[in-house]
């Protein structure tokens, strides 16, 4: 597990968490960036264990899918929503399936 996560590491993490499984396009327009400035933080995040990137295929179309792993789910739940709710009240539902 990292021992920092930058703001944009963390946006994407939570991103997921509140909306679920993305591709990474649909992460950088979430996170008001360009995939190209989302694609360093997703390798980082994929490399620490935090996110699982997996490849689909729709209508002959190929990209990726990106889910948070076990221990990004722990790690949102642990350490980024509760330093979220500290500075905002009505933060999200917390990804619950």
């Amino acid at each position: 597990m990292p021992e920092h996560l930058d703001e944009m590491a963390r946006r994407v993490l939570l991103t997921l968490w509140n909306k679920g499984p993305a591709m990474p396009v649909e992460l950088a327009a979430q996170c008001y960036s360009f995939p190209d400035e989302v694609a360093p933080t997703l390798k980082s995040l994929e490399q620490a264990g935090l996110v699982e990137v997996q490849p689909v295929t729709r209508s002959g179309v190929g990209g990726s899918l990106v889910y948070l792993s076990d221990q990004g789910r722990h790690l949102v739940k642990v350490n980024l929503l509760a330093s979220s709710s500290t500075t905002s009240p009505s933060s999200g539902s917390g990804g619950t399936s």
